[in-house]
């Protein structure tokens, strides 16, 4: 290609963009008092400024421009909230307002069409699956019934690390690897009753299939499409990516289709073997199933397995990003787009974080924690030999009564939330926050990171001290790992019980040391989840009174 040829399809590209500028500058004239912003760059805004971490890059504009920050990623409108009384305005007085979801390409191709409830709009579809979701998924009646499949799993993940310590010695444990089957596991065995991490997988091909699909689906997750902030460039598909995203659902669609039938069919030999079709609802899918026949209007396949991905899209694979083309003008595109990647938060990990991700992050940095706090592991495991003893083992009735347990767990979340910029919320209609003026269609960007570590709230907020949360239940607007309002995560209670079993678990049965005399690195690794930069390992010992509840 010649260097006028160059010249002339770059005039092409820039020259509409320029006129969309124009007219996005006109429109934002008619608001008198937008929210503080940095100077932007034409056509890009702001997305030269997102440097990594992105969380810690909006603190500090944040800590110079205000808590009520308005920036502009591409076209594309963006108020960022760092301070407890502005999250508390957008989700009490602006919460219907905010309650949308940005329609990103994601969404479209990976969301069934924006109709799951991580991405659905605010209206009669979202109420239903919310509806569904409280009562038939995560209501209180349904986790008891499935209490006994995670218990299993904690407790398989304990005779693991026994056998690996050769029944009374000790062994170094890769904990990141560990949690995150855990967790998978006990998500995967709630909804089909199937383990497919791990040794003691039901069909190890379909186990194999399964984790590739999962980490084909979260690395697209990974990879943010500059069209949805720059339109002109979607029709050119950069990387293929719309394409890629058709082909995956497709085959994530025929999975999903084939494990409803499945279970379907298992349901039709069981009316046929007993004469009974009622299932024994120790799964997701036994549960809905079962609701399919009395309400097909609302208990779809389509519904059931919109579910079944929200609930079960885990892994934590961390793929390499496509490298970038050599032509200059591809090669400046998909640089923005690995400037907005952080923004592309996709709504479809809604239940992902609350279910799994969120889960074993939260257990890799508690344990963490615990190791470089040793005297506050003392007092855990004490009240759990206390309240629990030795003659069994930890089940999840025993998580009330474990409060220092459960303020260390809430410290760890305010410190290190899983998602520190949450899941982004899209107004519908202009608005108000903080005094300043909201337009319809800006992204809602809530920096829980920045909100956590306010010091206006929280005495030392850099400090570990699981006694802050002594008579506090970790909620409020100052505390939003899961978000707030009407679309705050609906897995809150299961995260809580995952996370407070697997370290229960694991402080009742062993004895725990870091690996060396240095403390626990705490750095954070860069990308949409705040995971740990570096694995996590440490040696545990079986401690004599628990070792023959797992030999």
């Amino acid at each position: 290609m010649t260097e006028a040829h160059w010249y002339f399809n770059l005039a092409l590209v820039i020259l509409p963009l320029l006129l969309i500028f124009k007219l996005f500058k006109h429109k934002q004239q008619k608001y008198k008092n937008l929210p503080p912003s940095p100077p932007s760059l034409p056509i890009i805004g702001h997305l030269h400024l997102l440097k990594e971490p992105v969380h810690e890059t909006l603190d500090s504009l944040s800590q110079k421009y205000g808590p009520v920050l308005g920036l502009r990623f591409g076209v594309r409108k963006v108020l960022i909230v760092s301070s407890s009384s502005a999250v508390e305005e957008c989700f009490t007085k602006n919460d219907i307002i905010f309650a949308n979801r940005p329609r990103l390409i994601l969404e479209k191709h990976l969301n069934y069409d924006c109709t799951t409830m991580g991405a659905a709009n605010y209206g009669h579809l979202w109420r239903t699956l919310r509806r569904i979701t409280a009562l038939e998924v995560f209501s209180t009646a349904r986790l008891a019934e499935t209490s006994n499949l995670r218990r299993e799993e904690a407790v398989l993940l304990v005779k693991q690390f026994v056998k690996s310590c050769g029944g009374e010695g000790s062994s170094t444990v890769d904990l990141k690897a560990s949690f995150g089957e855990l967790a998978i596991n006990m998500v995967s065995m709630m909804i089909m009753g199937k383990r497919y991490y791990g040794e003691d997988v039901a069909d190890p091909k379909i186990a194999v299939h399964f984790q590739g699909l999962m980490r084909e689906f979260l690395q697209l997750l990974k990879i943010s499409n500059i069209g949805d902030y720059l339109p002109i460039f979607r029709w050119m598909d950069f990387g293929g990516l719309e394409k890629s995203m058709i082909a995956l659902m497709k085959r994530m669609d025929k999975f999903l289709q084939d494990t409803v039938d499945e279970q379907r069919q298992k349901l039709r030999d069981n009316t046929a073997t007993n004469g009974s079709r009622e299932p024994q609802r120790l799964t997701m899918i036994d549960t809905l199933l079962a609701l399919q026949e009395t309400e097909p209007e609302f208990y779809t396949d389509q519904i059931v397995k919109g579910l079944i991905m929200q609930v079960n899209a885990l892994t934590t694979y961390k793929g390499k990003q496509p490298q970038p083309p050599t032509w200059p003008l591809v090669t400046f595109v998909i640089q923005l787009s690995y400037l907005a990647k952080q923004v592309a938060l996709d709504v479809a990990q809604i239940m992902l974080i609350a279910g799994t991700e969120s889960s074993f992050t939260t257990m890799e940095w508690a344990m963490s924690l615990l190791l470089n706090h040793p005297d506050t592991m003392k007092k855990i495991r004490s009240q759990i030999d206390s309240q629990v003893g030795h003659d069994r083992v930890l089940e999840e009735e025993d998580l009330p009564k474990l409060t220092h347990l459960q303020n260390a767990i809430n410290e760890t979340l305010r410190l290190f939330p899983a998602v520190p910029l949450l899941i982004p919320h899209y107004s519908s209609e202009d608005c108000t926050v903080g005094g300043y003026d909201v337009p319809g269609g800006t992204m809602l960007l809530v920096n829980a990171w920045t909100v956590h570590r306010d010091p206006s709230q929280w005495a030392e907020p850099e400090k570990f001290k699981p006694e802050r949360f002594e008579g506090e239940s970790g909620e409020g607007f100052k505390m939003v790992p899961f978000g707030a309002g009407r679309r705050r995560c609906p897995g809150v209670a299961l995260a809580h019980k995952m996370v407070g079993l697997a370290l229960g678990s694991l402080i009742q049965a062993f004895e725990w040391e870091k690996v060396g005399v240095e403390d626990v690195d705490m750095s954070a690794a860069v990308g949409f989840s705040l995971s740990k930069l570096k694995p996590l390992q440490a040696i545990c010992k079986p401690r004599a009174n628990m070792i023959r509840h797992f030999l």
